[in-house]
């Protein structure tokens, strides 16, 4: 709930480092993990372009509670970033309409996740991105960054634009995600060397999926290292009087 200076804890921002960062299955396993626990967790993902697959695995684990448009009220066809994608259509998103439909979704919910799309500073309607959502939001805030080759530069930039904007502990969330040539040395190295070059940002990683099963049931049927790991992420400690008022 909210608290001091305006601060809600009960919203959890997933942001990532870039598109396919891993950010709609880390949502989508905090979600099915906290109903699980018998919390009352929704999620949506506000603004999307190219498809709503994302929104429908959402809407899946929670579709007795809330429907698809619920859950991705701005959606658009073109695979662009959806500022872009909107323009195409004719249409505008602006910040106040996406942040009514985030506080509507939050006034039903103990806890709210919600899905950025794209990276922090992705266009996603007219002057919005998310890192202005979080900004307006006071909210919780994972960075959701692909466990792969590039993913230490693309972390540190991330975290350090969160805190140059005053929120001073967002979480990084190493996603495994299955890429050529990128191997176990290599995703344990990188969170090593995140861990030791931002020592006072939480640092976890969410190991690879079952292959070859549908991700809503890889999701819903992960193993005991990934649900330990949420369990972790979800009761990590945030500073609220860290953010800047």
């Amino acid at each position: 709930m909210s608290g001091a200076g305006g601060f809600d804890s009960g919203i959890i921002f997933i942001t990532g480092t870039d598109t396919g960062a891993g950010k709609t299955v880390l949502t989508a396993l905090l979600l099915a993990h906290l109903r699980s626990q018998g919390v009352r967790a929704l999620a949506m993902k506000p603004i999307s372009s190219g498809g709503r697959s994302d929104a429908r695995l959402l809407h899946q684990l929670q579709s007795k509670d809330v429907t698809l448009d619920e859950v991705n009220p701005f959606c658009f066809t073109a695979s662009l970033t959806p500022a872009l994608a909107a323009r195409r259509e004719g249409r505008k998103v602006e910040m106040a309409a996406v942040i009514k439909h985030i506080r509507r979704m939050r006034a039903r919910c103990d806890v709210l996740l919600v899905e950025g799309a794209g990276g922090l500073l992705s266009p996603l309607g007219v002057k919005l991105t998310a890192l202005d959502l979080i900004r307006e939001l006071r909210c919780r805030v994972l960075v959701a960054a692909a466990n792969k080759l590039g993913v230490i530069n693309h972390a540190r930039l991330t975290v350090e634009r969160l805190e140059l904007d005053g929120n001073k502990s967002p979480i990084v969330v190493l996603m495994d995600v299955p890429v050529p040539k990128t191997t176990s040395a290599c995703r344990i190295g990188n969170a090593q060397i995140i861990a030791e070059t931002m020592p006072k940002t939480a640092v976890f990683r969410i190991q690879l999926l079952p292959s070859g099963l549908p991700l809503r049931r890889s999701i819903l049927g992960c193993g005991k290292k990934i649900k330990k790991a949420l369990a972790s992420i979800l009761g990590c400690k945030y500073n609220s009087t860290a953010l800047s008022h």
